[in-house]
């Protein structure tokens, strides 16, 4: 299954998400907390924000 567009990944990672508190997921990453982002990664791969 794929949750996003590869050619989106990029971006994705550099934008501001609102399941982040509004943080960029490469943030959350380069800070220790790459939990956050593979969690918000999950609910979308389960459809779970639709």
């Amino acid at each position: 299954m794929t949750v996003m567009d590869p050619l989106y990944v990029d971006t994705w990672l550099t934008q501001p998400v609102s399941s982040l508190d509004g943080d960029r997921p490469v943030d959350r990453i380069a800070s220790g907390d790459a939990g956050s982002v593979l969690r918000v990664l999950a609910r979308l791969e389960n459809d779970t924000f639709l």
